[in-house]
């Protein structure tokens, strides 16, 4: 909780550089559920990509790099900030892929630094958020204020890859379990002596 507030009050103040340091940490209270809600979203559907292929995944981390932007900038909550990052990015994918892309890079070169790669890349990642709110204002300036996608259809669909993909962790430790009881049959006749010791 204390992290997901932190990562709040950061984005408000990105987002809305008028606040005091009190007032985004107030914001990010006021919002840690709201991004909690959209943070279990948006890993479901990566989750899903990344896991069938490489290439979805990075499609949706694309379409879907604004939403944490939007949550703070426009109101919309839930899947509606991801489905209005799409309609901002649409038509400017690549464009859009190539600007971050770079910022990546830049992280991933700054956090292997040995000794202080750690602590440069933190003391970077507001630089980075930054970066990513100019484009995602960019977007916003080009293609004039968009409006969330009716289609209920379209939605029905993300709350499916959404779902599959908070549920393939709970498949793969089921499946981890199972393998190991299979191989191992033995094993569960020694887990009464192995709890021997944790008896008073």
């Amino acid at each position: 909780t204390g992290v997901i507030w932190s990562q709040g009050a950061l984005l408000a103040v990105v987002v809305r550089k008028e606040l005091g340091i009190i007032e985004a940490f107030k914001a990010g209270w006021d919002y840690l559920w709201p991004l909690t809600w959209v943070m279990t979203i948006i890993s479901g559907i990566l989750l899903t990509g990344f896991t069938l292929l490489i290439i979805p995944g990075m499609v949706f981390l694309v379409w879907f790099a604004f939403n944490f932007f939007i949550l703070f900038d426009s109101g919309h909550r839930g899947m509606d900030t991801l489905l209005l990052s799409r309609e901002y990015v649409r038509g400017y994918w690549w464009n859009t892929f190539g600007k971050l892309l770079l910022i990546w890079i830049i992280t991933a070169v700054v956090s292997i630094i040995p000794f202080i790669g750690q602590v440069i890349s933190l003391l970077f990642t507001p630089f980075c958020l930054i970066f990513m709110l100019h484009i995602y204002r960019d977007l916003k300036d080009l293609k004039g204020e968009q409006q969330v996608p009716q289609d209920n259809s379209g939605r029905i669909f993300w709350w499916i890859v959404c779902g599959i993909g908070l549920i393939l962790p709970v498949l793969a430790l089921a499946g981890g379990l199972i393998a190991l009881f299979t191989s191992n049959p033995q094993w569960l006749e020694t887990m009464p002596h192995a709890m021997d010791g944790f008896r008073i």
